[in-house]
Parts: structure tokens; C-alpha cells; sequence
């Protein structure tokens, strides 16, 4: 029994709580790549579906799961830049 799918990755915008992510989304299991860890011009060039396989990378359900993911990726500095307005304010708040 094979754990394997024919994918068919596919541009899409992306937005969760004032964040826009462009980047790769499977048809057939709506799993979403980060943008950051493959290079979304090779996996779904714009406007041109691919079947490509990848391998070694995370995958994710929700654009909340990829954000979160998104955040690892950056130094404080720059998370500061991406974070909405309203998080920005709450975590001011806490401290």
C-alpha cells in the first residue's frame, strides 16, 4: 500500500488575520507548502498547475498552521513587520 498522491499544486493567496501569504496549495488535499522552504516558482509557476513531488519539507492544513510556521523562520526584528496591527498592540500590552 503506497502513502504517496498525485498532487496538483496550485498559486493561491492566502490570508489569515490581516496577513497575505502567496504561495503552493494542493488540489487534492488542500496541504499548503511554506513559501519560504520551497521555491514556489519551480513547485506552481503562476497560472500553470504542476504535479511535481516534493519531499523533506512540512506541509500544512491551515494558513494559521503555515503563519505559525512562518514566524520559526525570522529573527524578532523582522516578525515585528509581519505581525498585524492588533497582535502587535496585544503583545505591547503583556509586557
Amino acid at each position: 500500500m503506497g502513502f504517496t498522491w498525485q498532487p496538483r499544486w496550485v498559486r493561491k493567496k492566502l490570508s489569515e488575520s490581516g496577513i497575505e501569504v502567496v504561495t503552493c496549495v494542493d488540489e487534492t488535499t488542500n496541504l499548503i507548502v511554506c513559501p519560504i522552504c520551497v521555491n514556489i516558482d519551480e513547485l506552481c509557476p503562476p497560472n500553470k498547475p504542476s504535479s511535481k513531488q516534493i519531499e523533506g519539507v512540512s506541509l500544512f492544513f491551515s494558513i494559521k498552521d503555515l503563519i505559525q510556521h512562518m514566524h520559526s523562520h525570522i529573527e524578532e526584528p523582522w516578525r515585528e513587520k509581519i505581525l498585524p496591527k492588533e497582535l502587535k498592540e496585544s503583545e505591547e500590552e503583556e509586557h
